[in-house]
């Protein structure tokens, strides 16, 4: 009744009472506060009714629907956990940062001066989707001779997506390359409007995939896999056996990707383009560019199509714990230790923090 009779008082709009812009700012931070509030409070009810003892959210860590629940799982006795979606997403401090057990997929990229991720626990799990690469009737493409490239973007300026698909499109023109793209929803309508885009249209020489194909698809079945910044398509491509480059326009810094020997990133587009117009030519160059094996076991150190498998026996073992009416600290410990001994004592970190 309480947080019912709250929910009605935050909905109304009393600030038109009054228009100093303190009086506004105070009545701004209250209501925000009095809906986290409720918002807490109802899914602390909600996991309680519902025996709800551990929650993780793939891809809404960020905002403050995320941080209610987590508040929630923690007032209600679940345990909060997380499995990084993308490659750089441990290095964005945006994202909530505070978990129970958090899954990674290998070693963090360091893509960051200083350690973002705040886990009691952290558990080496390897990729969770990489049992899509052992799944039969994948997606094929049959360019015979013709040199490809698979393109894809991110959530980026408009300016620099521009020039990535201009130099592209001038390319595959030019030397007759076959593009197929893997775009963001909302990037479609700029690519078709580049200037060359009819013209690849009339030569046949470009694809672009729908949201459901996976950039594995697309990447094993081209020559090389080019990418708008350090982007978690490029390294699918590589865990599953292919080659990626990376256009960093921004000059976002990333150690285990970024070095000379590796010839993984380039921060000049010219640069970049100068190297796709030689691959062709060079089977040198095809042997060494967007090859990342001397450092993939770093990325996952299994590449087994297993990591699922590993992240559910993890759970299972702290819900077995808690059936047995184990506490949460007691359950997290038994799954911890069983986990070691399944997979490996590397592979479980621990981090002392309040």
């Amino acid at each position: 009744p309480i947080a019912a009779a709250l929910k009605g008082w935050i909905a109304s709009d009393f600030s038109k009472q009054s228009k100093s812009p303190t009086v506004l700012s105070l009545y701004w931070w209250l209501k925000s506060f009095l809906r986290l509030g409720y918002k807490t409070s109802f899914w602390s009810e909600f996991f309680s009714s519902n025996n709800i003892r551990a929650h993780m959210s793939h891809s809404g860590d960020i905002g403050s629907e995320h941080v209610c629940q987590s508040i929630a799982a923690e007032l209600s006795g679940a345990i909060n956990t997380r499995s990084n979606y993308s490659y750089t997403s441990l290095t964005h401090s945006a994202h909530s940062r505070e978990f129970h057990t958090y899954f990674l997929w290998g070693e963090q990229p360091l893509c960051a001066a200083k350690k973002i991720l705040k886990s009691k626990t952290e558990i080496i799990t390897g990729y969770p989707f990489d049992y899509l690469f052992y799944k039969k009737n994948q997606k094929k493409y049959d360019f015979g001779k013709t040199f490809s490239l698979g393109l894809f973007d991110t959530t980026i300026s408009r300016h620099f997506l521009i020039t990535f698909y201009t130099e592209m499109f001038y390319l595959a023109n030019k030397y007759l390359i076959k593009l197929v793209i893997k775009p963001k929803k909302d990037t479609i309508k700029i690519i078709k409007s580049i200037y060359g885009y009819l013209d690849l249209v009339d030569k046949d020489l470009i694809i672009i995939e729908d949201r459901s194909t996976m950039p594995y698809e697309v990447s094993k079945n081209v020559d090389l896999s080019v990418c708008i910044g350090i982007n978690s398509a490029g390294i699918e491509a590589a865990l599953s056996g292919n080659r990626s480059v990376y256009w960093v326009p921004h000059k976002y810094f990333c150690r285990q990707l970024d070095s000379p020997n590796l010839s993984l990133i380039y921060y000049d587009i010219k640069e970049l383009a100068e190297m796709i117009a030689n691959l062709n030519k060079d089977q040198i160059l095809k042997d060494i560019i967007g090859n990342h094996e001397s450092f993939i076991d770093k990325i996952d150190p299994w590449m087994d199509g297993r990591a699922g498998e590993r992240i559910g026996s993890y759970l299972f073992d702290y819900i077995d714990a808690i059936k047995c009416n184990e506490s949460r600290k007691s359950s997290l410990e038994i799954a911890n230790s069983e986990y070691s001994k399944k997979w490996g004592a590397n592979y479980v970190i621990y981090n002392n923090f309040d």
